[in-house]
């Protein structure tokens, strides 16, 4: 009996070091964070607590992912799972996907003669946001792409191609 309240004791002490290295892992990359970078996570926590939209903050989810893990932490976790000729595979398709929405993003807003600033407020997410889905950094969820889409004038499946017709 006494083993277990050791083991118990151990699995604490183990759990609290976790814990401590997570938040200064956390707090260096804050730091780290360029000042409009962190204006951004400002802005989309709060969006996250203003809404019961369950797509809004899924959506918000994934984009404080990927200013956490940034593409040159991706370059490192391929390195070091050394992702298979399957994986690299997919992974370039997506890269094509993410570049090709993106440019008909940006062709399209241009078209209508609006800036990234306008484009994000008419469709109510960050400029910079925006920003990445037409460099292609960020691969735009469906309930992104109904909103690019409408802020636009057009409908997801011209964003998208393989947008369904129905929604």
């Amino acid at each position: 009996m006494n083993t277990t309240l050791e083991n118990n004791d151990v699995e604490k002490r183990v759990y609290r070091k976790a814990i401590e290295d997570a938040q200064k892992k956390l707090n260096a990359l804050l730091k780290s964070l360029p000042k409009d970078t962190a204006s951004d996570l400002v802005e989309l926590f709060q969006q996250y607590a203003n809404t019961d939209d369950e797509n809004l903050q899924s959506e918000i989810i994934e984009t404080v992912e990927e200013i956490f893990m940034p593409e040159t932490m991706l370059v490192e976790l391929r390195e070091e799972f050394d992702l298979s000729h399957e994986d690299a595979y997919i992974r370039n398709k997506l890269t094509t996907y993410r570049l090709s929405v993106g440019k008909v993003i940006k062709d399209c807003r241009e078209k209508l003669g609006m800036n990234q600033v306008e484009l994000a407020e008419k469709a109510g997410i960050s400029q910079s946001h925006v920003c990445r889905l037409e460099t292609g950094v960020h691969v735009p969820t469906s309930v992104t792409i109904e909103k690019i889409a409408n802020a636009l004038g057009t409908s997801p499946s011209q964003i998208d191609p393989g947008f369904p017709e129905d929604q």
